[in-house]
């Protein structure tokens, strides 16, 4: 049975804080799913991340399997087939890398285009992490401002005080 990755990158600003989500099924049926934040980059490098880390779960986990991999980014599908060079020094590590896991995959590998629409869970993923960093820094932000308040002087607590109240 062919397994199946769906990989998607995210970056909010381009370059901004960006992530990755890939997930992998067999019939139809979730094997793996996975996300993370990656910092501020661009979106391309998110979605070279995200097909790497499949790949390396792939080659690790189920290096004999055939594998269809299918993301929404036509500049990645086209330059992993050799139809577009890769003229980017920050992509051509990560494209390199890429090659070499689908070279230790001893089943079939196929790439495939799809439009966004059919890309949801992936994208639904990468875009889940950006969101729980963002969460996190929320909380690591009123942490700090807490901390300053804790420690701020009397005389720096009402100077707070009349900005919060104007």
């Amino acid at each position: 049975m062919t397994l199946k990755i769906e990989f998607d990158g995210a970056s909010r600003g381009n370059p901004g804080p960006a992530s990755y989500g890939y997930r992998i099924t067999q019939s139809e049926m979730p094997l793996e799913e996975d996300s993370g934040y990656i910092g501020e980059t661009t979106n391309n490098i998110a979605e070279y991340t995200a097909l790497v880390k499949a790949l390396e779960t792939v080659a690790k986990e189920y290096p004999t399997e055939d594998v269809e991999i299918i993301g929404d980014s036509q500049l990645i599908i086209k330059q992993m087939k050799g139809e577009y060079g890769v003229n980017s020094e920050k992509l051509a590590p990560l494209h390199k890398r890429a090659r070499n896991l689908i070279g230790q995959i001893v089943g079939d590998v196929e790439l495939k285009h799809t439009k966004r629409d059919n890309n949801e869970r992936a994208d639904e993923l990468a875009n889940e992490a950006l969101d729980r960093q963002e969460k996190d820094q929320e909380t690591i932000d009123r942490e700090r401002i807490k901390l300053m308040i804790d420690t701020a002087s009397e005389e720096k607590l009402e100077e707070i005080d009349k900005i919060l109240n104007k």
